[in-house]
């Protein structure tokens, strides 16, 4: 069951693999050459971007969770790791706003500084573990908590490391405000009616967060990158219609 939900959490994360894959040579470029500000555009940039792409992902599969395992083989043992997925799914996007510091660290003149980092990540994930799942015998919602708050932890210290030791961050005020849609987001589907029926309860989910999230985030001109996209998308259809 835990393992389902690491797959699903794993979905929050596609975006991020692609952006940090494309980031981490022009990162690696920018270090030798000594342009930090170029770094710097490219944490905050990524940063914003999988937010808003990564709080749309948590949000469609949280409130179509019920509807998502009612429709699969084994609805009851999915339901199980329900709150498991959530606590996972927090931790991702969290990492997914911290967007690609890993890559920063990595590839600059303290490299080994990340290898310390690790280490507490593997300590402070054992005994957060061990507590939640052996003392308060939370299950895999235990270790679904533990997982969050290691990864909590872990990409704070790398957010401090890097803010003091190169005076960069990954906030704007672009993403609090992407923040802010997401919580309006949220709170929109929790009060909306569940539809019983699974294929019709996801489809409504995913068409509000296409007609209502993604158009504000539009509107607001939050993201230069995401409504550049939104342009060719929307050039697209209109040559197609």
């Amino acid at each position: 069951i835990y393992a389902i939900m690491i797959f699903l959490s794993n979905v929050i994360d596609i975006p991020a693999r692609a952006i940090r894959s494309i980031a981490a040579p022009i990162i690696s470029e920018s270090w030798n050459t000594g342009d930090k500000q170029e770094i710097s555009m490219i944490y905050k940039k990524s940063a914003l971007n999988l937010a808003i792409v990564g709080i749309a992902i948590l949000t469609f599969i949280w409130f179509s969770f019920d509807s998502i395992a009612s429709i699969s083989s084994d609805p009851e043992k999915i339901l199980v790791g329900k709150y498991a997925f959530l606590f996972l799914g927090v931790g991702k996007l969290f990492d997914l706003m911290t967007s690609v510091n890993d890559q920063i660290i990595v590839y600059s003149p303290k490299y080994k500084y990340n290898l310390i980092f690790i280490l507490v990540l593997g300590i402070f994930n054992v005994i957060l573990n061990y507590y939640l799942i052996e003392i308060k015998a939370y299950g895999i919602t235990g270790a679904a908590i533990a997982s969050c708050i290691a990864y909590l932890i872990y990409n704070v210290i790398k957010l401090l490391f890097i803010q003091v030791s190169y005076g960069m961050n990954p906030f704007t005020l672009g993403l609090f405000k992407v923040l802010f849609v997401g919580t309006l987001l949220t709170t929109l589907l929790y009060f909306i009616p569940t539809i019983n029926i699974a294929i019709v309860e996801i489809f409504k989910n995913g068409l509000i967060i296409g007609l209502i999230y993604f158009p504000i985030i539009y509107m607001l001109n939050i993201s230069p990158d995401f409504n550049k996209l939104c342009n060719i998308v929307i050039q697209r259809i209109k040559t197609f219609i």
